[in-house]
């Protein structure tokens, strides 16, 4: 009988484990790596131990080399018939090259990595320092963004935004109608209202004509992030 565990470690250790406690009676034989041969497999299909015990032959990471790989596939049925239980460890196999094994065995089990969820950079911890006019923290969010592989277009379209509710929140006192006339969020609203007050109205509405510009300026070849990065630094 055949059994193959491959994938993530802890799964496939687990699942072996709890394999291995259905077959006590059996003589369990750990086969090192440089002990597996053609013939070591074809002897064991039928012997039995000096006590008479059938057994389990444990291989690890004997498939990951073609020729093993190829000559179990072809001696898949005469294993799978065998009343010894022979199991294969593997970091990991390709499904393709395990077709002939799981025509015979049902004991196949391939065990994913758990996907790890992509964390997204928070841009608009930029965006809040950049408001605020705070340089050094501006700067430094800014380069962990890049190095994160935000897009410097992305950086872009984002200060144009924040700049812009800073001019509409310009010399505003928070009234209701005021935020309502704005088309913003009640909670950005109050939050520009508050860094609208480091910066002059004439050099915000300057900042964001030299935004549009470099913007324009990359669709016609220029390095957008050569030119966001001067932008960064010479507007605060």
């Amino acid at each position: 009988m055949i059994y193959l565990f491959s994938g993530n470690f802890e799964k496939r250790k687990k699942a072996f484990e709890s394999a291995l406690k259905r077959f006590f009676e059996y003589e369990v034989v750990f086969v090192p790596e440089n002990t597996f041969s053609f013939d070591y497999l074809l002897e064991n299909l039928e012997s039995s131990s000096l006590f008479g015990k059938k057994s389990v032959f444990v291989f690890n990471s004997v498939l990951e080399n073609k020729e093993n790989m190829d000559f179990v596939c072809k001696n898949t049925k005469n294993l799978e018939k065998s009343t010894n239980i022979f199991i294969f460890i593997e970091s990991s196999v390709k499904k393709t090259d395990i077709k002939p094994i799981e025509k015979v065995s049902e004991n196949i089990f391939i065990f994913e990595d758990p996907k790890k969820e992509e964390k997204k950079f928070n841009i608009f911890a930029f965006t809040d320092a950049f408001s605020k006019k705070d340089k050094k923290n501006a700067w430094v969010i800014y380069q962990k963004a890049i190095n994160e592989g935000v897009l410097p277009e992305d950086v872009v379209n984002i200060l144009i935004w924040a700049i812009k509710a800073l001019i509409l929140t310009k010399n505003k006192k928070g009234a209701d109608s005021e935020i309502k006339n704005s088309g913003l969020n009640p909670f950005v609203f109050k939050k520009s209202m508050a860094n609208a007050k480091f910066w002059e109205e004439k050099i915000l509405k300057k900042s964001l004509q030299d935004l549009v510009s470099i913007y324009h300026d990359a669709r016609r070849g220029e390095d957008l992030q050569n030119n966001l990065e001067l932008f960064i630094l010479k507007t605060l």
